[in-house]
């Protein structure tokens, strides 16, 4: 776990005891990252401080910490608007021109935001004394706005760093390591690790605007460090002198590149298939069991289920993860329309008696794709044993109280056979394409925030035979219609 990395890295620092251990954080995802971490160190024993603006990203006040909070002179929402701004940005298209350009622009304003940020940290005298006063043993920090490493250079105890990477590659140079333009691809290129003679040209074209967004971000930096160490330093200077750099990727799904020894990837957790499968499987029960209390709760509430009863409803919708919605349906003889991603034992497969040929389709935990050889299909089709006892320890309590709820015997897979019409919330442009029965719908990612403008003519249509009353006034375009007919049959 990353929380035992970084406590062996404490004990490198001669700590006997607990630790003092300074964080300042970057806001929104980076600090959702470091969170973790931090909390990891706080349950080890180690005292954890953490110095952040009143105004931010996601950093707010908790029990957890030591939360040092100091005034910024810009509004919440000034900065949200700003970084909403930013990462709309990310999905729009046009020329690399066109895109450097207005990545240029709104990052330009997100920086202003975190250099001012920086300045008020610096400056705030009572806030440095506290810092100065504590002795930390280390600073925890990630580097992309690089206040974290003038403030370990000034209270002069060492720094690790916690970083995804650095928009303009700084950290290769910082660390020096090798970074061939023939093999690691730069930001903007869409290139991948395998790049023809013109590509890797073009590679290293790309590198200018790399140094043109250096100096744009951490110029200001080298001097306000320069101004508060007083004496003449570069943020270069400063990176390099980071004791480790936790960098949270993997070459599962990033490029592989050249690293330094005091550089460590911590995306995952390792482990064999086994150890994965255990990992969830004790994580799982706890859930599970929390989850079925709540059914049962539901099942024997007596009053609800006489409104139930009593609503005459015309259809049950409902997600046959968790097979309560289906006893309900069952009880009240009433057609059911599961909403679902997938289960993950893959019972829907069974319940549907939809084809799943090991040869083609893979199964849960093997990471095959659906082009195997032999042997990973062989590999395949052993790795259903450990579904099936997913599937039993998930489902059996469910066939155990429906059977007691509607007096007979009754499996979870004899319920889901029952279903009318399965909605399945996944596509075939990101999962790989597998058979499909008649009563199977597939419907994409309807809870995606960016919907098409205008439902497609042939659902137009359908609705202009709609009864209006089935028409919500506040029209939502993009989801799923349809229509229960008198004889409510589907």
């Amino acid at each position: 776990r990353l929380s035992v990395t970084l406590v062996l890295l404490l004990s490198v620092l001669g700590l006997a005891a607990g630790g003092k251990v300074l964080a300042l954080p970057v806001g929104g995802s980076h600090w959702l990252s470091m969170r973790e971490a931090l909390e990891g160190l706080k349950a080890k024993g180690h005292e954890v401080v953490v110095a952040a603006p009143e105004i931010n990203l996601h950093i707010k006040p908790t029990d957890n910490f030591t939360m040092k909070m100091y005034p910024v002179p810009f509004t919440q929402e000034e900065m949200d608007k700003d970084f909403h701004a930013f990462l709309k940005g990310g999905f729009e298209e046009g020329s690399f021109l066109e895109r450097f350009v207005r990545t240029y622009q709104r990052m330009k304003r997100l920086s202003d935001f975190a250099f001012i940020s920086c300045e008020h940290l610096l400056y705030n005298k009572e806030l440095m004394r506290y810092l100065e006063e504590s002795k930390f043993d280390v600073v925890f920090t990630d580097p992309v706005i690089p206040c974290g490493p003038i403030v370990a250079e000034h209270l002069s105890v060492p720094s690790v760093y916690f970083l995804r990477g650095i928009p303009c590659g700084i950290d290769f140079e910082a660390t020096q390591c090798p970074n061939p333009p023939s093999y690691v691809p730069r930001v903007f290129t869409e290139h991948t690790d395998h790049m023809s003679f013109l590509q890797r040209v073009k590679n290293l074209v790309f590198d200018v605007q790399n140094f043109f967004l250096c100096d744009f971000m951490y110029k200001p930096y080298s001097k306000l460090a320069s101004e508060f160490l007083q004496r003449d330093v570069d943020v270069l200077d400063l990176l390099r002198k980071a004791s480790v750099w936790l960098l949270r990727l993997d070459f599962v799904l990033d490029y592989p590149r050249p690293l330094m020894p005091n550089i460590i990837l911590i995306a995952f957790q390792g482990g064999s298939f086994l150890e994965r499968f255990v990992r969830i499987f004790q994580r799982s029960k706890k859930t599970s069991a929390l989850f079925l209390a709540t059914c049962e709760y539901l099942l024997n509430n007596k009053e609800l289920i006489k409104y139930l009863e009593d609503s005459k409803f015309d259809a049950l919708f409902t997600d046959p993860m968790l097979p309560c919605g289906q006893i309900l349906a069952e009880h009240l003889s009433v057609p059911s329309v599961f909403l679902l991603q997938q289960i993950p034992c893959s019972l829907e497969f069974e319940a549907t008696q939809c084809p799943r040929p090991h040869s083609y389709v893979p199964r849960l935990f093997s990471a095959n794709t659906d082009h195997m050889n032999f042997l990973q299909r062989v590999k395949n089709v052993l790795f259903d044993i450990p579904n099936n006892l997913l599937c039993y320890f998930m489902f059996q309590p469910y066939s155990k109280l429906a059977s007691e709820f509607l007096q007979r015997d009754v499996t979870v897979l004899d319920l889901l056979r029952n279903a009318s019409i399965w909605l399945m919330r996944f596509d075939f442009v990101f999962h790989y394409p597998r058979p499909l029965m008649p009563n199977m719908v597939i419907i994409g990612g309807i809870t995606c925030t960016h919907r098409k403008a205008h439902l497609p003519i042939n659902v137009k249509e359908e609705r202009k035979e709609m009864d209006p009353a089935l028409i919500p006034k506040e029209d939502i375009d993009g989801h799923v219609l349809w229509r229960i007919s008198e004889e409510k049959s589907f």
